[in-house]
């Protein structure tokens, strides 16, 4: 949840928009170097589309926080994303 205020802060105050971009940086180099691991053609390409759905999925749970994911569906989400 303290992403989606910062977002909303950051919608408020554009002086932020640095600190924001700065931190999406760090979490999509993170990622780019788990896709790069894993064999990954384009990592970057690879780390943002993560960090969409990873995203979504916490939207979709603050909003219907009853109906929250399981385990084995989130495995069945990235496992259709990757291919395995």
């Amino acid at each position: 949840m303290a992403e989606y205020e910062l977002v909303l802060e950051t919608s408020r105050h554009p002086a932020l928009e640095a600190y924001y971009r700065q931190w999406q940086q760090s979490i999509e180099k993170i990622l780019g170097d788990y896709a790069r691991a894993l064999g990954s053609s384009d990592p970057a390409l690879d780390a943002r589309i993560v960090l969409a759905m990873l995203r979504g999925l916490e939207l979709e749970a603050l909003a219907r926080p009853s109906s929250m994911p399981t385990r084995s569906e989130l495995t069945m989400i990235f496992c259709a994303y990757s291919g395995a």
